[in-house]
C-alpha cells in the first residue's frame, strides 16, 4: 500500500471481512495466519484481530537473500467477535 493510505485500518477491515466471510460462509472451525517476524505491521493485525501465537517456525520461508522465521497465529470460529 502506498504511504498515504498506510495506517488508516485499510488491511484490518479488509482482512475481518475475509475472516466473516471464512467463518459464516465458509463454515470454517479454525483459520491460521502467518507472517515474518520481522513483519510487525502484519503482527499487529493478527493480534488486534484475536488470533493466537501458536510459535514460530523457524527458517519458514526465504525471502530475496537469506531464510526468516514465521509466526503462526491460529483463530477458533467460537472466538471470533467473542
Amino acid at each position: 500500500m502506498s504511504e498515504e493510505v498506510q495506517g488508516q485500518g485499510i488491511v484490518a477491515k479488509s482482512v475481518q471481512s475475509v475472516i466473516d466471510y471464512l467463518f459464516e460462509v465458509m463454515d470454517l472451525h479454525r483459520i491460521e495466519s502467518q507472517c515474518a517476524i520481522n513483519n510487525v505491521q502484519s503482527l499487529s493485525i493478527s493480534k488486534r484481530l484475536g488470533f493466537y501465537q501458536e510459535g514460530i517456525k523457524k527458517d519458514g520461508q526465504w525471502y530475496m537473500v537469506n531464510y526468516e522465521d514465521l509466526v503462526t497465529y491460529s483463530l477458533l470460529k467460537e472466538n471470533w467477535k467473542n
